[in-house]
């Protein structure tokens, strides 16, 4: 899961890498082995990146100007699958809004000028977005600490230098502004939020959570199949004989497939995947590219793929009210439609 820095023009992660946590490369790989990816599949990978970008994107343009609502006003409530509930008051909301839309330097740096109309429900979804976390975190016993809001910071810095490139002093000017938009630290906390959550999330994990670790040999027949697994519980070395034995492609690389959800793979693979026992060989296991002798290493947690299907399941099942003034729920696309003018 990505967390956009700035709703409408910038992102950043942890790592720099896909929401799916860096497989897209043992994807391919599976998919070339093995024909395992299907279009299906890959339209699941990107919808489950999608649900915290829907609440940053950029907003239709013709949309209402900011709304002029007491502070104490009710913007949003949840209701969560728990029976806990939330409310998010104007207040908060304008005083990001109002001083970050005042900040022409900011504004000109990020949005080349002019603040997104309906700038609020991106405000307000990111906000909707935070309490979810929140929600998440108590189930958990949990909380960002000192550590994660300065590697948040960091992230948000790195991006604003990067932006101010052209600055004297990018990081003093980053600072700056930090200090000047609201809009920065609650980004910042956002962010801090979500990395406590896949920390969280995956200290919690058992030995078989996360994606499988996968080695294989992919042989033309069955009784050369069967050779190779006599020759591996005799003590033979698996990625040697990859190497010198499968006509798949990943054969010189051992037959690491890496590790993927075993939704890449094609059925019959996946499902010798699913029951082998660690570190056991398995096979032979026919599917339409041959046979194939598997070796299930290990499992690879991934903090932020688990975050990410959690608060896709948390805004999905909360009830969210908005204020009209502002918007409304989408439950499909899980994020604020600005109210149109």
């Amino acid at each position: 899961m990505i967390l956009a820095v700035f709703a409408a023009s910038c992102g950043v992660s942890r790592d720099d890498v896909t929401a799916d946590g860096g497989t897209e490369a043992t994807t391919e790989a599976a998919a070339d082995d093995d024909g395992a990816a299907s279009e299906g599949d890959e339209a699941a990978d990107e919808s489950a990146t999608e649900t915290t970008e829907q609440a940053e994107t950029t907003l239709p343009p013709a949309t209402a100007p900011p709304t002029t609502a007491a502070a104490a006003d009710v913007a949003v409530t949840l209701e969560f699958s728990d029976g806990s509930t939330a409310e998010l008051l104007h207040g908060p909301l304008n005083d990001i809004v109002g001083p970050t839309r005042a900040n022409d330097e900011f504004v000109q740096l990020v949005y080349q000028g002019v603040v997104p109309p309906g700038f609020e429900a991106v405000v307000l979804s990111q906000t909707v977005l935070g309490e979810v976390m929140d929600n998440e975190l108590a189930k958990l016993d949990s909380e960002p600490s000192d550590g994660d809001l300065d590697e948040a910071r960091s992230l948000l810095f790195d991006q604003l230098q990067g932006l101010l490139s052209s600055s004297s002093d990018p990081a003093a000017d980053a600072e700056r502004l930090f200090g000047e938009v609201p809009y920065l630290p609650f980004i910042a906390g956002l962010q801090a939020r979500q990395i406590a959550l896949s920390a969280a999330l995956a200290s919690t994990a058992g030995l078989r959570d996360g994606n499988p670790c996968v080695r294989h040999i992919l042989l033309e027949t069955e009784t050369d199949a069967g050779d190779v697994l006599t020759e591996l519980e005799g003590g033979a070395d698996f990625a040697t004989l990859a190497a010198e034995r499968s006509t798949g492609p990943t054969g010189p690389n051992g037959g690491d497939l890496g590790c993927a959800p075993v939704a890449n793979y094609v059925a019959e693979f996946a499902d010798a995947v699913t029951a082998a026992e660690l570190g056991a060989f398995v096979g032979p296991v026919e599917t339409q590219f041959g046979f194939h002798v598997i070796l299930v290493e290990r499992f690879e947690v991934n903090g932020d793929q688990m975050a990410q299907e959690r608060l896709t399941e948390g805004l999905t099942t909360a009830v969210v009210t908005v204020d009209e003034r502002v918007g409304t729920w989408d439950t499909t696309q899980l994020t604020i439609i600005p109210v149109q003018s």
